[in-house]
């Protein structure tokens, strides 16, 4: 393998996994993004997909979730059987989803989001304006609740000691 080549491939943000004569397998740095590609020298170096130039899709509801996986699956011409093999869930339960009268478990989604071929990431965001409040409110309860639990508490006066169990008399 030529090493100006391999060089190119880091230098344009690749991480060289193995090299044969022939070609490199090569990895993109990104923890989980998963993306391999096979090249070979002196053929063109695709640019490296980072998170910021992948087209994605904000899910907002169930239904706009169901809605992305019926739209993948036509634009990828693929048929409801043909998917529900590649994802190994049960014959028309792709159907009854994209029918809207199930709604499917969050693995179910995964492995179907999967067969079609989609990257699945939670990333951090800002908090939500209702969450804010909850926060507020839960943290202003805890602090009310601290105070009140802070003052000293009364002191009882020690009951009489019991006298020690011997032999009944009587």
């Amino acid at each position: 393998m030529d090493q100006a080549f391999l060089r190119e491939v880091q230098k344009r943000g690749w991480v060289i996994v193995a090299a044969t004569t022939e070609a490199c397998e090569a990895r993109c740095p990104v923890l989980g993004c998963g993306i391999r590609t096979l090249l070979r020298s002196g053929a063109s170096i695709p640019p490296r997909i980072t998170p910021d130039l992948r087209g994605g899709v904000a899910l907002e509801h169930g239904a706009h979730a169901i809605e992305s996986l019926r739209g993948r699956r036509k634009e990828l011409r693929l048929s409801v059987e043909e998917v529900e093999d590649a994802a190994g869930v049960e014959p028309s339960h792709l159907a009854k989803i994209e029918n809207c009268t199930k709604m499917p478990n969050i693995d179910t989604f995964i492995w179907l989001a999967a067969a079609l071929g989609y990257d699945l990431v939670l990333r951090e965001g800002l908090l939500p304006a209702a969450t804010l409040r909850t926060l507020a409110d839960t943290r202003s309860k805890e602090a009310s609740r601290a105070e009140r639990f802070a003052k000293p508490a009364r002191v009882l006066k020690k009951p009489p000691a019991l006298p020690p169990p011997g032999p009944k008399r009587g």
